[in-house]
C-alpha cells in the first residue's frame, strides 16, 4: 500500500517501476504465505490456514484447499536420487538442456522476470487451472474478486488495482 501510495504521490515512471518491483516482491511474501498455509504451518489451529486464505491466496487466485493436495504430493513423490531438483524451472519455461550455460541462467534469473516471460506462464496457468471447473472454486473466487473489483469501483479507481495489483 505504501509503495502505491508513495507512487501515486510522486507520478514519476522510475518511481512506478520501482513501486511495482516492491509490490511483486511483496506478492512473493504473500505466495509463500499461502505456502505454508498449505503445509498448515501459518497457524497452531490448523482450520485457520483455509479459513483466512482472502489474505494470501485469493489476493493471487489460487486457494489453500485447491493447491494442497497436488503440493503434498510434491513432496511426497520428490526424489534427489532420481535428480527430480533438475526439472526445477521448467514450468516456467526454463530449458533444461541449456542449464549449464552460464549466460541462458543469468538471462533465465535476472532478465526474463522482467520480460514478462514468467507473467506469461503464470497468466497461461491461471485460465487454464482445472480448479475453475470446480463449482466451489469458481464461486469463492468469482465472489472475492467481485468484492474488490467493487470496491475499487465504488472508489473509481480501478485504475489502482490494475496498475498496482495486476501489473506486478
Amino acid at each position: 500500500v505504501l509503495a502505491a501510495a508513495i507512487s501515486l504521490w510522486v507520478p514519476w515512471t522510475w518511481v512506478y517501476v520501482l513501486s511495482v518491483i516492491v509490490i511483486a516482491r511483496q506478492m512473493d511474501v504473500i505466495a509463500e504465505l499461502h505456502h505454508q498455509a498449505m503445509h498448515g504451518n501459518l497457524f497452531r489451529r490448523r482450520w485457520l490456514n483455509g479459513w483466512l486464505e482472502c489474505f494470501y491466496s485469493l489476493p493471487l487466485f489460487t486457494r489453500v484447499s485447491a493447491d494442497s493436495a497436488e503440493h503434498m504430493e510434491h513432496h511426497a513423490t520428490y526424489s534427489a536420487s532420481n535428480n527430480d531438483h533438475l526439472t526445477w524451472g521448467t514450468g516456467y519455461g526454463l530449458d533444461v538442456k541449456r542449464r549449464s550455460d552460464g549466460a541462458y541462467m543469468l538471462w533465465f534469473l535476472l532478465v526474463g522476470p522482467f520480460c514478462g516471460v514468467l507473467q506469461w506462464y503464470a497468466l497461461r496457468d491461471l485460465v487454464l487451472c482445472p480448479h475453475w471447473r470446480q463449482a466451489s472454486f469458481r464461486n469463492v473466487m468469482l465472489t472475492f474478486w467481485g468484492l474488490v473489483l467493487l470496491g475499487f469501483g465504488a472508489m473509481g479507481r480501478l485504475d489502482v488495482l490494475l496498475w498496482y495489483w495486476l501489473a506486478p
